[in-house]
């Protein structure tokens, strides 16, 4: 009878062998896929890692912000409070000098322990002021009887009253005085020291 008909070795050997690269091309197509899900899931870890950096920069940032507008606001509160205290300073100072003034015009133009230049002065009828007696001290610094007082620290002291030039002459003691004098001929200014007797102010004063 008629046998089985095989097919040839040749043609089953061919078959073998495009299975098995096609097992590997499966294989290889896996791996592929594989490597390129790792990359992907890496670039996407990448990419969450980077935007959480930026946001923590972001909000690093945002803090820096915050706090350099904190300092500006304490800088500018200190600035305030320090010029707040200077004028308050400057307020007790003015009424420190008003009470002061005030005292001096009440006892005639002196305090107790207010200390004079070591010469005496004397108002004419036109109202212009001499000496009229000068102490070693006063003559070591230029003043003489018969001058006339034009001005005490910058200040006219012609048509005042004594008790006002009083306030001006006389004052702690060891401070400057600035006079400025004239003798008829000419015009000078000199300074002296207050180092002369206490003044005593009037009584009742």
């Amino acid at each position: 009878g008629v046998g089985a008909v095989l097919p040839p070795r040749a043609h089953q050997g061919d078959a073998a062998g495009v299975d098995g690269i096609a097992t590997q091309a499966r294989e290889v197509q896996e791996e592929l896929r594989r490597q390129v899900e790792e990359q992907a899931r890496q670039h996407s870890d990448e990419r969450e890692l980077r935007e959480k950096a930026e946001a923590a920069a972001r909000e690093k940032e945002g803090v820096i912000v915050q706090l350099r507008a904190q300092i500006m606001q304490a800088a500018e509160f200190n600035e305030r409070a320090s010029l707040a205290e200077e004028a308050k300073d400057k307020e007790l100072q003015e009424a420190r000098e008003t009470i002061a003034r005030l005292q001096k015009s009440a006892n005639g133009g002196v305090l107790e322990g207010d200390r004079g230049i070591g010469a005496t002065l004397a108002r004419r009828i036109d109202g212009a002021y001499t000496v009229t007696s000068v102490e070693q001290s006063a003559r070591s610094d230029g003043l003489e009887v018969g001058q006339v007082v034009l001005q005490v620290d910058g200040i006219s002291v012609f048509g005042m009253e004594e008790a006002e030039v009083a306030a001006l002459v006389c004052g702690p003691a060891g401070t400057i005085v600035e006079l400025q004098v004239g003798d008829g001929a000419k015009v000078w200014r000199t300074e002296t020291r207050r180092v002369g007797e206490a003044v005593v102010p009037p009584p009742g004063g």
